[in-house]
């Protein structure tokens, strides 16, 4: 039951954020892009290991948090006043 888990936060975070949850502008609708991206890449890697019969792949988890990482990283900086 790992693939509990990811659901069950995605289902807290967005009772816990009601309204605000609700795109209020593009950077908030490219972060939810990029958290369901995110979401998605780990419930595949979820899924494939219960198909086989196996462990989760973790360096395909490890790339998934990277990737969502490696967006918010640039964006924050594409966002970042000039010095």
């Amino acid at each position: 039951m790992r693939i509990a888990a990811p659901v069950g936060a995605l289902v807290v975070f967005s009772l816990a954020l009601g309204d605000a949850a609700r795109a209020q502008s593009k950077c908030n609708a490219r972060v939810t892009t990029a958290l369901a991206r995110k979401l998605r890449c780990k419930l595949k890697t979820f899924a494939a290991a219960q198909e086989n019969g196996r462990a989760a792949n973790t360096s395909r988890l490890g790339s998934c948090e990277a990737t969502f990482a490696g967006k918010c990283a640039a964006h924050h900086l594409s966002r970042a006043p000039p010095s």
